[in-house]
């Protein structure tokens, strides 16, 4: 074991430069606009899910990371659920949107994580319009 490969990221004095070297080039007021948009975003998507027919959140997110799935329906075998889950997920994996599918609490579940600077409510939109052509 080399103890020296662990401790709290951060640190070691080269550690910290890449966050100082972020906050100085990026600046504390666009992280915390970029922060901003990210949890508007994540609202957005929550009143999406909540509001439709087809999906079922998981809870409502303190963070943005959210978890949802297609709603079961009443006839619907497990094993034939569980495919429809995996069909969806690579179908808005075919179509550019990369949300991950895992196993949570023993059900599978899909975690959508809105990190990217450059996803705004345009492309929130196109989400929503894949998703609701995907249950047509």
């Amino acid at each position: 074991i080399i103890l020296g490969e662990y401790g709290i990221q951060g640190s070691r004095h080269a550690s910290i430069l890449k966050l100082w070297l972020s906050l100085y080039l990026i600046g504390k007021k666009k992280y915390a606009e970029m922060i901003d948009l990210n949890m508007e975003i994540t609202q957005l998507f929550t009143d999406y899910i909540t509001q439709s027919k087809e999906l079922q959140l998981y809870a409502q997110p303190d963070t943005n990371i959210i978890l949802f799935r297609p709603t079961r329906g009443a006839d619907q075998t497990a094993e034939d659920y569980h495919a429809l889950i995996a069909d969806f997920q690579q179908y808005l994996y075919a179509n550019n949107r990369y949300i991950s599918l895992l196993t949570w609490e023993g059900e599978p579940w899909l975690k959508c994580i809105f990190l990217n600077p450059y996803f705004g409510k345009r492309e929130l939109i196109s989400l929503q319009h894949l998703i609701a052509q995907f249950f047509k």
